[in-house]
């Protein structure tokens, strides 16, 4: 008992603070206002609660003396509604950071994909540019500037005003066209220059943009477990990852509400019931009964302990009879008439089955004497082989420890 509390409480208790935060959660995103959120959630802590204490009021009421079939029979229901609201708020509660999480995913994996052509776009127009010479605004003022004095050695050298045109006319006119042909061409270069300049920004912007994105989360798979599953079992559950996601929620649900609502009975509830049946089917040692007067069979005055009175009962009226089955209560009845018969007092009930040397089992509800008979009572019908002979030979194990 000490071995099991020291492990499994703390496990029980780590399953019951899942569910019960999985309870408060989902509840939490239930309300639209405040107020609702916490009325919601506070709800879904307390049904989680008392689900895992109710398979304990089911065990107290069934081993209870005499049994409380109103708590049984009001505590099973309950405890199956709150169970099942348990297990949808756990198995909602995956579903919902589930979604949260493939959302953030696919925000993160369409983000990088988004730059990442944004990125390849402007590099394939920085690469369409054509062949061009870097050029500043100094070298196109200076190009103008000689545009500019060209046209003035043009003017001077070809004016009519002054005489017709010169002998270097033509040279000067072919100066002037050189020029401006070198003028256009690196007022080209510079737009070129320009333009290419800006590609290179918004690239270098681009790529520090593209650096704050993790690739590995970008890249990976948005659901490792349903993809492994898709892998492993797609031919028994499919290769549909919401399927196999849906089918992990419920597993894990599952398990956190099959912990938390069955770990406080199967810790101190089955303790309880085995400590209970030892209690009906076996003497207490520390008590010390008191001595009651009889008579025996030459009237002469004795004192008679009530377990001599009992085993005395079980000698003379008792028959083994493998198979057969006598009921607590035809047991009792026939020892109190046999009191009766010889001027004793009986005892309790209570105190006849915990004293009564006769191997006893719970059959159907009630407590049965195995592979007895009383003469002159209604006794059941014999067993099947199988188990009298069990019931025999730990009969015959019981009174040979006994021996010993």
């Amino acid at each position: 008992m000490a071995l099991r509390v020291l492990l499994g409480l703390p496990a029980v208790l780590v399953c019951l603070l899942a569910t019960a935060s999985m309870a408060f959660r989902f509840g939490w995103n239930l309300g639209s206002e405040e107020i609702d959120k916490w009325i919601y959630a506070s709800a879904g802590v307390a049904v989680d609660l008392i689900k895992a204490l109710l398979p304990l009021l089911i065990v107290w009421a069934w081993i209870a003396t005499p049994r409380r079939w109103g708590y049984c029979i009001v505590a099973g229901p309950f405890f199956l509604l709150f169970t099942s609201y348990s297990l949808l708020a756990s198995f909602g509660l995956a579903a919902i950071q589930s979604a949260n999480k493939l959302g953030a995913h696919a925000a993160v994996a369409v983000t990088y994909d988004d730059r990442r052509a944004d990125l390849n776009r402007l590099r394939t127009e920085r690469s369409a540019l054509s062949a061009f010479t870097p050029t500043t605004g100094d070298g196109v003022q200076a190009a103008q500037a000689a545009v500019t004095t060209a046209a003035e050695h043009v003017k001077a050298e070809c004016s009519q005003a002054r005489g017709g045109r010169g002998a270097k006319c033509r040279d000067r006119e072919a100066d002037e066209r050189a020029a401006r042909a070198t003028l256009l061409k690196m007022q080209r270069d510079k737009a070129m220059t320009d333009r290419a300049a800006d590609i290179t920004a918004k690239i270098e912007a681009a790529r520090a943009a593209l650096a704050t994105i993790d690739i590995k989360d970008a890249v990976k798979e948005a659901d490792p477990q349903a993809a492994a599953l898709a892998l492993l079992g797609g031919r028994f559950i499919g290769d549909d990852k919401q399927r196999i996601r849906t089918f992990i929620h419920a597993i894990l649900a599952i398990v956190l509400e099959a912990g938390s609502g069955f770990g406080l009975y199967l810790i101190f509830g089955s303790h309880a019931v085995r400590r209970h049946e030892r209690h009906q089917s076996a003497p207490n040692p520390d008590q010390r009964p008191a001595l009651i007067p009889a008579l025996d069979q030459d009237k002469q005055l004795r004192i008679e302990a009530p377990t001599d009175t009992i085993e005395r009962f079980f000698r003379e009226c008792v028959r083994p009879a493998l198979g057969e089955r006598v009921s607590a209560s035809v047991m009792n009845a026939a020892y109190e008439q046999w009191c009766a018969a010889s001027e004793r007092e009986p005892v309790s009930p209570n105190m006849f089955g915990r004293r009564a040397p006769w191997r006893k089992d719970r059959i159907g509800g009630r407590i049965w004497y195995l592979d007895a008979s009383l003469p002159d009572a209604n006794a059941r019908p014999a067993l099947p082989l199988q188990i009298a002979m069990r019931t025999h030979r730990r009969r015959d194990q019981s009174l040979g420890n006994a021996r010993h």
